[in-house]
């Protein structure tokens, strides 16, 4: 009997979400170029300005927290082995001085 839980779970992004975040972050930022250029450094323009930041500073937690998610933990020892390559024979004992 399969239980599904929001618990058990695992909730992946939506396909194309890394690729969305970028779109959305190049939209952004191309909108805010723009926000400058015509209302400067009035209130609205400030505002906008302000907002445009916000965006994309949530955009940026989202990216990093989906590397988080789908990110693997390396340990020191699957780094050793890969490092150290097929398996290495033990050099033999040196006999005498």
């Amino acid at each position: 009997m399969d239980v599904h839980s929001i618990l058990t779970t695992r909730l992946s992004p939506p396909r194309g979400f890394s690729s969305g975040l970028i779109a959305a972050s190049c939209v952004l930022v191309l909108g805010q170029a723009i926000v400058i250029a015509t209302l400067g450094h009035r209130a609205l323009g400030r505002l906008c300005s302000d907002a445009v930041q916000l965006a994309l500073g949530l955009i940026c937690i989202l990216a990093c927290a989906e590397g988080y998610y789908f990110s693997k933990p390396l340990t020191v020892d699957k780094v050793a082995d890969k490092l150290r390559g097929p398996a290495a024979h033990p050099l033999p004992a040196k006999q005498g001085a």
